[in-house]
C-alpha cells in the first residue's frame, strides 16, 4: 500500500495525507533510499545493483526513455520498455484524421486547423495488440471535446538530481529512524489506550489513503 501511494502521489497534499498516521515507515525509508540515496545506503538495503527503470516504475510518477504509461483495461499501467505509440488527431468538420506530429507542424506554420471543433484521438498501441516484453496492450482512443469539455490540467514531472539529494537522504533517514525508535520508547511509558488510539487512527488513515487510490 505504501509503495502504491508513493508511486501515485503528485502533489504536496498527497504527501501531507501520507504523513498523517503513516503505515510502513520502514518501507517509506527504503523507498527514499532507492530513489535518491547514496550508493552506500543502497548497498545497505541490498539494492546496490538496481536499475533506475525498476525504481521509477514502482515508486515514481514520471516517465522516461525506460518507463512508459499505457492504458490497460480501464486503468493506466506502468511498464518497462519502449512502446510504439501512434497519436492521431481527428477533425469532425472535415472528417479527416492527421498524425499528431503533422498537426503540430501545421500549428507551428500558422495554417488553418479547423479551430475548436478538433478532437484529439490518442491511440496507445497499434491497430492490433502492442506487445512489450511478455505483456500485450490493446489500442485505446481518447476523445477531447475542446468546445464543451476541454482538458483543464496537464501534469508533468522532471527529475533534477544532484549530490544534494544524497545528503538530504542521509539526514532524512537518520531523523526518521531516531523518531521511529523514540516513538516506541515513549509509548511504553504511556497508557495502553494511547497505543490503541494510535492504532485506530493509523488504520483509519490507511483506509482513507486506499480509497483515494481507487
Amino acid at each position: 500500500m505504501t509503495r502504491q501511494y508513493l508511486g501515485e502521489g503528485t502533489s504536496l497534499l498527497d504527501y501531507f495525507i501520507f504523513a498523517m498516521a503513516p503505515i510502513s515507515i520502514l518501507t517509506a525509508i527504503i523507498s527514499a533510499i532507492r530513489i535518491c540515496g547514496h550508493s552506500s545506503l543502497r548497498a545497505f538495503i541490498g539494492r546496490s545493483q538496481e536499475g533506475d527503470g525498476a525504481v521509477e516504475a514502482e515508486l515514481c510518477t514520471s516517465t522516461s526513455r525506460d518507463m512508459y504509461e499505457l492504458f490497460n483495461r480501464g486503468d493506466i499501467a506502468r511498464v518497462l520498455g519502449k512502446p510504439n505509440i501512434l497519436e492521431l488527431v481527428y477533425f469532425p468538420d472535415s472528417r479527416s484524421i492527421h498524425l499528431f506530429r503533422d498537426y503540430l507542424l501545421k500549428a507551428q506554420r500558422a495554417l488553418p486547423i479547423h479551430g475548436g471543433s478538433a478532437r484529439m484521438v490518442l491511440n496507445l498501441g497499434k491497430s492490433t495488440a502492442q506487445v512489450i516484453g511478455d505483456q500485450s496492450f490493446d489500442p485505446f482512443a481518447y476523445f477531447e471535446d475542446t468546445d464543451t469539455n476541454p482538458l483543464q490540467v496537464w501534469t508533468s514531472s522532471r527529475k533534477d538530481f544532484d549530490e544534494k539529494f544524497e545528503n538530504y537522504t542521509f539526514f532524512t533517514v537518520s531523523a526518521v529512524l531516531i523518531g521511529y525508535i523514540m516513538q516506541f520508547i515513549g509509548l511504553r511509558g504511556m497508557s495502553a489506550y494511547i497505543s490503541l488510539a494510535q492504532l485506530g487512527i493509523t488504520l483509519a488513515m490507511s483506509v482513507l489513503r486506499g480509497c483515494l487510490r481507487m
